[in-house]
């Protein structure tokens, strides 16, 4: 046991220290595209392109929109970075547009499709420590600020959805993640609060280990959602705790049954 902390030490040393750009974030980029042409199919995106184009530019930078918008920067900070953008519009037309579709049947093959799946954890842990370290930057004593930052970056493209929506022109309102929160969103939640009470020093233990440790269950959960088709481990807590923090749904259905019939 003795020698496994240290070795963990140094692997979260090291995790830390991988650069966002250009594989994480490009790893990002496929991923999020892909799951957009799964969304919109091959057809929306040759008679629309630049609706198209545009649902992935929201849905790609979702989180750094979020932020900017919250904080009250500018809007078009996350287009500053032309790099990103470029990667991100080689790999939109890559995914929609490749060739005998080469490029999504590569990624659609389970190994290369799971390897995508835990490189996108590690980016997803590693931004939502970024956004809870920008939170901190701006309102260093608004804890509820700084979580909020941190879930925008692990979350921003599912909670963006009905914004890219209204460009596809599909407004759906009857689903989006505050009506039903995936495994990812709050997981997100999660996460950006021991984030933020560790980087408050209210919680004992290095930025690394946790970020790395975020990385390692985020990752781990996720394939075993995608291959064993697992339950989402949050419906267990939300199913034991929703009665008495919420009551049940039939309790407050009679009881307003009641209070209208003696009305």
């Amino acid at each position: 046991m003795d020698s496994i902390y240290p070795l963990f030490q140094e692997w979260s040393a090291r995790f830390v220290q991988i650069p966002m750009f250009p594989v994480l974030q490009c790893v990002h980029f496929t991923i999020v595209s892909l799951k957009l042409r799964m969304k919109l199919g091959t057809g929306f995106a040759q008679s629309n392109p630049l609706a198209c184009w545009i649902s992935a530019v929201i849905s790609n930078f979702a989180g750094s929109f979020l932020i900017s918008f919250f904080l009250g920067l500018p809007m078009v900070l996350p287009l500053k970075d032309v790099r990103a953008v470029a990667a991100m519009t080689t790999i939109w037309y890559l995914v929609f547009y490749c060739p005998f579709d080469i490029f999504n049947k590569f990624f659609m093959l389970q190994p290369a499709w799971l390897s995508l799946v835990v490189l996108k954890e590690a980016h997803r842990a590693k931004a939502i420590l970024g956004g809870v370290s920008m939170g901190l930057e701006h309102y260093p004593t608004d804890l509820l600020v700084v979580v909020l930052v941190g879930i925008f970056k692990g979350a921003g493209a599912l909670l963006v959805q009905p914004v890219a929506a209204v460009v596809q022109g599909s407004l759906d309102v009857t689903s989006h993640e505050a009506l039903k929160p995936s495994f990812t969103t709050k997981a997100s939640i999660v996460a950006s609060i021991l984030y933020t009470l560790v980087l408050k020093g209210i919680i004992s233990i290095s930025t690394e280990c946790l970020c790395f440790g975020v990385f390692l269950v985020f990752a781990l959960i996720k394939v075993s959602l995608h291959v064993m088709d697992a339950q989402d481990p949050f419906l267990h807590v939300e199913k034991a705790l929703s009665p008495f923090c919420f009551g049940s749904p039939k309790e407050t259905a009679s009881t307003s049954d009641s209070k209208k019939k003696k009305e």
